[in-house]
């Protein structure tokens, strides 16, 4: 694969699949900006995988349109466009059987894995519509 002159968003970027994903993808020449809620985690990311100018870490938690808009407008800030987005954070908090599930575990979790996705393809396809090119790769795990 080679991705030489692209840009790439990957969030939850700083550690596991995301890492792998951004460490795989700056291998593969890609300028790549990793999304985490914590920049300490964030800036540890980045010294390790020794990438210079063309890694770029953004603070911000996806579980809001606002946080989704943030991030994407400044991966364009930072490198002019987005031309992968790979959509990783994911997570939940209040795990319970579902009898006894409350309902802000369960929004937390919708918010977390479903309307992250939801918003940040719809604000990175607004760079990547008028180009006429793009790629969205979504990941969930268990």
């Amino acid at each position: 694969m080679e991705l030489q002159g692209k840009v790439a968003l990957v969030t939850g970027g700083t550690r596991g699949i995301g890492r792998a994903i951004a460490e795989h993808f700056l291998a593969e020449g890609a300028s790549v900006v990793v999304n985490g809620r914590t920049p300490a985690k964030g800036e540890q990311a980045l010294r390790e995988m020794n990438a210079g100018d063309r890694a770029h870490f953004i603070a911000g938690d996806v579980k809001s349109r606002e946080g989704c808009e943030a991030l994407i407008k400044g991966t364009i800030e930072r490198y002019g466009k987005i031309d992968i987005l790979v959509n990783n954070a994911g997570g939940g908090t209040g795990h319970a059987p579902i009898v006894d599930l409350e309902d802000w575990a369960l929004e937390d979790a919708l918010k977390w894995n479903l309307w992250s996705t939801f918003w940040c393809t719809q604000y990175a396809l607004r760079d990547m519509l008028p180009r006429k090119w793009g790629r969205i790769i979504n990941i969930s795990s268990v």
